[in-house]
């Protein structure tokens, strides 16, 4: 079942700060208290009354955007992510009351923490404090968009068991020694024959489509290799639109491609199994953040 999730940064400065309040209180907020209550407002009237009270340099438009949406887009029931830049998920919640004012708190005093527009939240008790990248490829991606204040559309059931995978904390520590899949990218361009004994890795990773995370070859064979923290099914878009790159720019059938993540939805195995049948090359490689790894 598809539901709205709401990602909203814990402030933009100070995020612990905020990440705390937010979590302490069972809230989620955002600033502009100097606006006052907004419950009655129209959107026409609130772009006004940001223009008359917001400081001097302030973005009109985003404060009114924001506002307006905090109000009236998110509804009981929906999801939140209170997230802090650039990478961390802070916790995830439901959304359990309409939106109100509140500037009488550490939270929405306006001459302290200034996040007194509120919506009550329901947080979970874990995962907690995670990187964005344990979720699926998708997601992870678009929470870390620019902005006060995204929405998405998404599963839930997926969402649950997505955030049922996130490790404990101790094991969480283990995984995040590397944080990027680039410093992954690199310690397998390295290495490349523990992915392949045969493997030579190429510095030159240019295609027609741009570049590929690393570019090998096995004897005759191009090896296409995308990296990534966690595999979706658009991953394989994405390979595959690579060796089709390299199919016409080497002017060759012989191609393979590798999937190198930590973890691969079903889809992307059942894609891999369906290719296969095609004789359509793609392995999936999974690794550890450890850098441990095996072909499953």
């Amino acid at each position: 079942m598809k539901k709205f999730i709401h990602r909203i940064v814990t402030g933009h400065e100070k995020q612990d700060i905020y990440a705390e309040q937010f979590l302490r209180t069972n809230v989620v907020a955002v600033g502009w208290s100097e606006i006052g209550n907004i419950t009655n407002m129209k959107k026409g009237e609130l772009k006004k009354v940001c223009k008359d009270k917001l400081p001097k340099g302030e973005n009109v438009k985003e404060a009114t955007s924001v506002l307006s949406r905090f109000k009236d887009k998110i509804k009981i029931g929906d999801y939140v992510i209170a997230y802090k830049s650039p990478n961390t998920i802070v916790a995830v919640g439901e959304v359990v009351s309409d939106y109100f004012f509140n500037d009488k708190d550490k939270l929405g005093d306006p001459n302290g923490l200034h996040y007194a527009h509120k919506r009550r939240v329901k947080w979970k008790e874990k995962p907690r404090i995670f990187n964005r990248n344990f979720l699926n490829e998708n997601l992870g991606s678009k929470v870390s968009l620019p902005g006060t204040l995204i929405t998405l559309e998404y599963d839930i059931e997926n969402l649950e068991k997505e955030l049922e995978k996130i490790p404990e904390e101790k094991e969480k520590e283990k995984l995040l020694e590397v944080e990027s899949e680039e410093k992954i990218r690199l310690y397998y361009k390295n290495n490349i024959k523990q992915v392949g004994k045969s493997f030579t890795s190429l510095d030159d990773r240019e295609t027609s489509i741009g570049q590929v995370d690393i570019l090998a070859k096995d004897g005759d064979f191009w090896v296409v290799i995308e990296v990534k923290r966690n595999a979706s099914d658009s991953s394989v878009g994405q390979i595959l639109g690579y060796m089709g790159a390299i199919k016409n720019d080497k002017k060759t059938d012989k191609i393979r491609g590798i999937i190198i993540a930590e973890s691969f939805d079903d889809r992307v195995k059942i894609a891999r199994d369906f290719l296969r049948d095609s004789n359509i090359k793609i392995a999936l490689y999974k690794c550890r953040l450890k850098f441990e790894g095996k072909f499953i």
